[in-house]
């Protein structure tokens, strides 16, 4: 029953010192507000904007095939967005954007903790050890999690939470509930199909020893299946029902060598992958491996231990040779392969690793100086994940008066200087185009412009190629970035080869100016570009058929924007 796990969490065996860690953890995000810093890649330079835009479109609920995000590259998809029916979708909406993220990201460290207690509380047993579960616990919780993501990983816990009660014939309607839930406030392209996989899979091998189907189980993943498909129906109906786009992913062509790909698996087994850290350092494989090669009575847990690290390694090596140049024949053969990541078993790894974690310290509990060592080795993991939380950190040190070189969300969206630059251009915005030089396209687009350039996962193939003569002569001059934009192209930005791939030039950046652009300004305009926002001076404006209209400065913003005119 639902009260019955809400009361063992609340009232029964969670220690206040779990709730006062979660607290620390959250106040300076209370307390610094619009003022956290932040991290860019992939959070904000994507997926925050994602959301914003379907807010202020008024589409979050729009199913309509037809429906076009005229804000994006002249217009993309709505199935190229977030699904209107994940809970994502609906915080943007009612509450303000930056409101709804700070609300989302408390939930999803929540629901971590929460999810991971309950799991370990069931996996130990009677034979268990009330802070080892907690701490772990807290550890999972404040893992650097991807909160656009929403539940992906963080949820994870709870989920198998729900499944092993069914399979144990203890299930109530709560499970049942929380098995629905999930596909909607989760990324099915991210983890769905891999947490379906992972979940038959317990199935198969319950099959095998009882020799019997568990019927009530079977339903509870065909009831996730079916939610998966209401909470993507766009996506789904899009790219299997009215497919009339060819996504510019049908063109990703990867060329690590074996070398370089031996290393990215070792790092993933090592680290975890950057959208989906498990930090398993030495204070985890240590443990594990100490449990797993000393320990000779628990034959069960040793038996669960290899299957486990035999799992993680199989697909460490996958995602690490999911780039190897070798495997260009099978691409251009299979074009879903390059359309479909099947190497995100990945985002299973925490999961894994917290678990073993957990049962490696319960073993170590046992031997001379158990409570000690487990005690070490419990805090010093915590202390790690919290020191290596790349935006908790920033965090603290900006709440103890420490500079930071994260800009914190105000400076970052600069909302004040973009909306000057609105109101000097004095024309609907809907009416021109915009594109940016070393400021994420997220930007404008946050402001209300439409923005030519973005960074999507998935847009038409025929537009990346419309894009690329604009930059062509750019690309010509560097061919590490016309590799990275020819070979992969999901950043479809205004590159120069002056500045590189990278894509943020704060005003306190070394380099001050662009001496030698080459832009096909031509069909810049033909694609309704008007103006430039660039982060960098452009010395020869002239030669690409530009007037410069002026520079923007704040002492509140990152940036220092010129702006141009395409003539």
């Amino acid at each position: 029953m639902v009260n019955s796990w809400l009361t063992k969490i609340f009232f029964l065996r969670v220690p206040l010192y779990a709730w006062l860690v979660l607290l620390l953890f959250f106040l300076p995000f209370i307390i610094l507000y619009q003022n956290i810093p932040i991290v860019i890649h992939d959070s904000f330079d994507c997926g925050f904007v994602y959301f914003h835009l379907l807010k202020i479109t008024h589409t979050v609920l729009d199913f309509s095939s037809g429906t076009m995000i005229d804000q994006i590259m002249n217009g993309v998809p709505r199935s190229s967005l977030p699904t209107g029916l994940n809970f994502i979708s609906f915080l943007y909406a009612w509450f303000d954007s930056f409101n709804a993220f700070l609300i989302n990201f408390i939930i999803v460290h929540l629901v971590a903790f929460i999810g991971m207690f309950l799991l370990l509380d069931k996996l130990h047993g009677e034979n268990q050890n009330k802070h080892i579960i907690v701490v772990t616990s807290l550890c999972f919780a404040l893992l650097p999690y991807f909160t656009f993501f929403g539940l992906s990983i963080a949820g994870q816990p709870l989920l198998l939470f729900a499944f092993l009660n069914i399979l144990d014939r203890k299930a109530s309607f709560s499970d049942y509930l929380i098995i629905a839930l999930f596909p909607f406030y989760s990324a099915f392209v991210l983890v769905g199909p891999f947490i379906i996989c992972a979940i038959a899979l317990l199935l198969i091998i319950n099959f095998i020893q009882v020799k019997k189907i568990n019927w009530s189980y079977l339903s509870g993943i065909i009831l996730l299946v079916l939610c998966y498909s209401i909470a993507e129906f766009n996506l789904i109906r899009d790219m299997f029902v009215s497919n009339t786009i060819i996504s510019h992913r049908t063109e990703f062509i990867y060329m690590d060598t074996i070398f370089t790909c031996i290393k990215t698996a070792f790092e993933t087994f090592v680290f975890g992958n950057y959208e989906a850290q498990s930090l398993p350092t030495f204070f985890i494989i240590l443990p594990v491996l100490y449990s797993l090669f000393l320990n000779k009575t628990d034959i069960n847990l040793k038996r669960n231990t290899i299957y486990i690290l035999i799992f993680i390694a199989i697909f460490s090596l996958f995602t690490g040779f999911w780039t190897w140049t070798g495997w260009g024949t099978l691409r251009e053969k299979v074009p879903i392969v390059n359309i479909f990541n099947i190497s995100r078993f990945y985002y299973l790894f925490p999961l894994l690793w917290y678990i073993l974690f957990s049962f490696s310290l319960n073993f170590i509990l046992k031997i001379k100086f158990g409570k000690q060592i487990t005690a070490f080795l419990l805090c010093a993991q915590l202390i790690f994940i919290v020191a290596n939380n790349y935006e908790y950190k920033n965090l603290v040190r900006k709440t103890v008066g420490i500079k930071t070189e994260a800009p914190s969300f105000r400076e970052f969206f600069a909302e004040a200087l973009f909306k000057q630059i609105k109101n000097d251009i004095g024309i609907p915005q809907k009416d021109y185009r915009v594109v940016s030089i070393g400021i994420p396209p997220t930007i404008s687009q946050y402001s209300g412009f439409y923005s030519l350039d973005s960074y999507l996962t998935s847009y038409q193939l025929a537009y990346k190629h419309q894009f690329r003569k604009i930059i062509e002569k750019e690309l010509d001059k560097n061919s590490d970035l016309k590799n990275y934009f020819d070979n992969w192209g999901s950043r479809c930005y205004v590159f120069s080869d002056e500045v590189g791939k990278k894509a943020i030039i704060t005003k306190n950046n070394d380099k001050k100016a662009i001496n030698n652009l080459a832009l096909n300004t031509d069909v810049l305009k033909e694609m309704g570009g008007k103006y430039i926002f660039s982060a960098l001076e452009i010395k020869n404006f002239k030669e690409n058929n530009l007037t410069f209209l002026k520079v923007y400065k704040s002492d509140t913003s990152i940036w220092n924007v010129y702006v141009y005119e395409v003539n």
